[in-house]
């Protein structure tokens, strides 16, 4: 299952819980559903995996890239990324981190690695 998502969102503090969790942006709302209707039916078996990247005035950035060591003072998230469609109308970019995700708290933190890249 491929799912694919956007989100631009700024974060705001002091509003009030339920209206905080509608501002919170659509990625964190769509991986809750995602999760929480993937544990409805234990007959049935998922698996998930994720990855993120940033398109910025025509360069592209893995968001979830592993970092290099300290002394380089870059990720390896600047590496060239190739972007491919397939004749089905499918995006696929080529050399993207992808992660495998087991549950909500983890694809939570991998998300939150990524909006901090």
């Amino acid at each position: 299952m491929d799912v694919q998502i956007s989100n631009k969102v700024g974060k705001r503090s002091g509003l009030p819980t339920k209206l905080q969790k509608l501002m919170d942006g659509i990625v964190p709302q769509a991986l809750e559903k995602l999760f929480s209707l993937a544990t409805r039916d234990n007959s049935i078996s998922y698996s998930f995996s994720m990855s993120m990247l940033e398109v910025y005035m025509g360069s592209l950035r893995d968001l979830l890239a592993p970092k290099l060591p300290a002394r380089t003072h870059e990720t390896s998230s600047k590496c060239n990324l190739n972007i491919q469609s397939g004749p089905n109308g499918f995006v696929k970019v080529e050399g993207l981190t992808d992660v495998s995700v087991s549950d909500l708290t983890q694809a939570s933190r991998w998300y939150t690695k990524g909006r901090r890249a």
